[in-house]
């Protein structure tokens, strides 16, 4: 009877051990599987796009204006600017310290129509000439930046003296008065003509006139 009793503690024991080492391998997998099977991947909504609305390069002062849109349906928290020559194909980013974007009254993040002033220094600018873009949008998910792969835009740029830039400008402007003065010189010579032959069509009509008396 005493043996029968300790061969069936025995198998308890053994059955026992057997679940406590299949638990110990369960825990075991599920922590591996845990840390090295990828997560769910974040990523930008399709219709998050910021566009460049406009921009100024100067090459004397080493400056970069840059007016930045939000072109698309989503709110965007940030960008990253990416600058270099035309034919540099990996460009360097020159606002690191300075790439969230802010709306009216300064409110983080921008919202669709808002658009983003700011003005960058960079020693990249060495001369005038063509220059390379590259704007990147960022969103903030879950405290976390979030770069917008698809809405990557690439552009070229001119960079110019700030000389070369007014002389630019004044030429465009006097040869916009210049074509004004031109168009409000053709109006005056029309109604002079109309005028002339206003007066020559009434002296006409007297002459005619005193013939029929």
């Amino acid at each position: 009877m005493l043996q029968k009793n300790k061969k069936a503690l025995s198998e308890i024991v053994g059955y026992t051990l057997l679940i406590v080492i299949a638990l110990s391998l369960s825990i075991m997998v599920y922590s591996f599987l845990k840390v090295y099977v990828p997560k769910e991947t974040v990523s930008c909504k399709e219709d998050t796009v910021i566009i460049l609305q406009d921009y100024g390069c100067s090459a004397q002062t080493k400056e970069l204006n840059l007016t930045l849109l939000n072109k698309g349906l989503f709110k965007v928290d940030a960008a990253y600017v990416r600058f270099g020559n035309a034919t540099q194909k990996i460009k360097t980013q020159i606002n690191e310290n300075s790439f969230l974007m802010y709306g009216p009254e300064n409110v983080p993040g921008l919202n669709p129509g808002e658009s983003f002033f700011s003005s960058y220094s960079s020693n990249l600018i060495t001369s005038p000439g063509e220059y390379g873009l590259e704007i990147q949008p960022v969103i903030i998910m879950d405290k976390k930046l979030v770069v917008c792969e698809k809405g990557l835009i690439t552009q070229l740029i001119q960079c110019v003296y700030l000389k070369q830039s007014i002389n630019n400008f004044l030429s465009a402007f006097f040869y916009e008065v210049c074509a004004f003065s031109r168009l409000s010189f053709r109006g005056m010579e029309a109604a002079r003509i109309e005028r002339l032959e206003l007066q020559e069509f009434s002296i006409c009509n007297r002459r005619v006139h005193k013939r029929r008396c």
